[in-house]
């Protein structure tokens, strides 16, 4: 488990649904090549892989948030993308998921019960994992292209709070904590975390106190740092073990 004084929900992303729209809009952008080019930070995946995947969570999510369920429910059979689509074909439809889940997160409270697979029984859950889901998977698609990793830096800030508000729980039930704390230090202006393991839980602070390791960079670096895709703007000082079991940490 994670302890943290921190409330639940996002307090830096006061938009959560355009932040989404955003984020979705430069993702589908970056999709316009050849959906063959491998994704390193996802090993084995190419980029249609990512589109599928990204496609099936946008459908997932519309599905129970349209019907405001509160246990899980499948998507229709008419959202899934034939094995033998074209490229073009597997764009169109990742634009179409896409719209579907956005529409359905605008129509959604925060406060609404739904399923989630998480603590947190609500929209704002979604509304808020939507955007984290994507930004990752675009600085995914613009390292397999080669190109230059900058994502908003609210966005970053706040999926760093994700990380350890919703998917550190997940991870520390089935992984072994790491033998070491982990500060975490932004270069590029406020923000600072420091996590520490405790017995079977994970206490995070925000403060700025020595851990056994440091990772230092941009908001988005430590981001995708903890998401386990090691930018190059990432500073590591300290403990190299440690380092390496906190990133071991990520989904």
């Amino acid at each position: 488990m994670v302890d943290s004084p921190r409330s639940a929900g996002s307090e830096t992303l006061t938009d959560p649904i355009s932040a989404f729209a955003r984020v979705a809009d430069e993702l589908t952008s970056a999709l316009d090549v050849d959906l063959a080019i491998p994704v390193p930070d996802c090993p084995g995946w190419s980029l249609r892989d990512l589109v599928v995947h990204t496609g099936r969570v946008y459908a997932s999510v519309a599905a129970v948030v349209t019907a405001r369920a509160t246990e899980p429910v499948r998507p229709s059979p008419s959202t899934r993308l034939a094995d033998d689509a074209t490229d073009e074909v597997a764009r169109e439809w990742f634009v179409e998921r896409r719209r579907e889940v956005e529409e359905a997160l605008r129509e959604l409270t925060p406060d609404t019960p739904v399923w989630t697979w998480s603590n947190e029984q609500n929209g704002a859950f979604y509304r808020r994992r939507m955007v984290h889901e994507t930004a990752v998977h675009l600085a995914d698609v613009r390292r397999a292209r080669g190109q230059t990793i900058e994502l908003d830096r609210d966005v970053s800030v706040d999926g760093i709070d994700e990380f350890f508000d919703i998917m550190v729980p997940r991870s520390v039930a089935t992984k072994p904590l790491p033998s070491g704390s982990l500060h975490l230090h932004c270069t590029d202006g406020p923000g600072e975390w420091l996590a520490t393991p405790l017995g079977s839980s994970i206490v995070v602070t925000r403060e700025h106190a020595k851990g056994a390791v440091a990772w230092r960079g941009p908001a988005h670096s430590l981001l995708l740092a903890v998401w386990g895709r090691v930018d190059p703007a990432l500073e590591v000082v300290g403990d190299e073990l440690v380092s390496s079991e906190w990133l071991a940490l990520a989904p």
